[in-house]
């Protein structure tokens, strides 16, 4: 009876001193990752998402609550070795070799840890800048969405959330960082009789209207220029008229240079609608889907040959007779 007891006492006291300590070290190292996650969300609706500094301090907070989880992780299981009794002397040698061994078989972790402090040091780009990574097999672009000392997470026009690791991003090409201009090039029809002066003015009178509309006239922050004779287009056929190729650019805020370009590029072409042949290309289209397209020459040479009769019976014809030599035609005075 006694040796029961003595067991039980035994058993409680490994509880107590041991298995409740343990016990608390893992719920503590299950909520670590949940009280960053918080303290991040907490922390950025106190940032103004339309100022550009916004996007630094973001991937900064990112990459500090990112150390701090690793030095809380380090400092749980350093508790947890000596609640079991190994001290810190005994455990350091297995700890160099296990780090060095972790180290050796974790290069591109490593490398991925320094390429991330770099992005952040030097501001390349934040959480909220729409940027483009050179994949292996085709670029991959997106909204950053999340920046950490190891990888970058962004999603895509499509939705589809992409992870880069910061040591494979490659060249990054950052689309709204700062400011961002609408680039538009359009080829445009010359008319008879019509001067350089006269075109350019309806283009610029044209991309005016566009930056005016309510909905891109807030995104506006410079003034429009518009370029003309970018390149001289000569016409693929005989009858079609020259085209010149013009460009419009204006400064807008990040990220919203596809707004601007759409809406210029629509009006321009509203404008020089019928300067398209789009009267022309309709009334081919229709003729040919209605069954109403003349039939070509050939095809009327070839509705008027003979046409076999599918009655008629096959006829055999005769096959010629080989020749042989001597019915060859030779030379008297050679023999050839």
């Amino acid at each position: 009876m006694n040796l029961v007891i003595y067991y039980l006492i035994q058993l409680w006291s490994l509880l107590v001193n041991h298995g409740l300590p343990l016990a608390a070290l893992l719920i503590v190292a299950i909520l670590i990752p949940r009280i960053g996650r918080l303290a991040v969300r907490v922390i950025s609706q106190r940032f103004d998402s339309a100022e550009e500094a916004t996007k630094g301090r973001l991937a900064l907070l990112g990459a500090l609550v990112y150390v701090l989880e690793a030095i809380a992780f380090f400092v749980v299981v350093m508790l947890a070795l000596a609640n079991l009794g190994v001290p810190a002397t005994s455990a350091a040698i297995p700890a160099t070799v296990v780090s060095a061994a972790i180290g050796f078989g974790a290069q591109n972790v490593i490398k991925d840890f320094v390429a991330g402090f770099f992005i952040i040091s030097e501001r390349q780009f934040g959480v909220g800048d729409y940027v483009s990574f050179d994949g292996p097999s085709s670029a991959v672009e997106g909204t950053v969405v999340a920046l950490t000392l190891r990888a970058t997470r962004i999603r895509t026009p499509a939705g589809e959330t992409v992870m880069v690791p910061n040591g494979s991003a490659g060249v990054v090409t950052n689309y709204s960082q700062e400011w961002s201009r609408a680039v538009v090039d359009i080829e445009i029809p010359l008319q008879p009789g019509e001067s350089m002066d006269h075109l350019t003015e309806k283009v610029r009178a044209a991309a005016h209207r566009a930056v005016q509309d309510p909905q891109v006239a807030g995104d506006i922050t410079g003034d429009l220029d518009v370029l003309p004779a970018m390149k001289l287009v000569q016409p693929l056929a005989a009858g079609q008229p020259w085209a010149i190729t013009f460009r419009t650019t204006v400064t807008v805020v990040p990220a919203r240079q596809w707004a601007a370009e759409r809406a210029i590029r629509s009006a321009i072409v509203n404008t020089f609608w019928d300067r398209f042949n789009v009267s022309d290309l309709s009334s081919a289209v229709s003729s040919v889907l209605d069954g109403s397209t003349p039939p070509s020459p050939i095809a009327d040479k070839t509705s008027r040959l003979p046409q076999a009769d599918p009655d008629a019976p096959t006829e055999l014809y005769p096959a010629a007779s080989p020749h042989t030599p001597g019915d060859l035609d030779t030379d008297p005075d050679t023999g050839a």
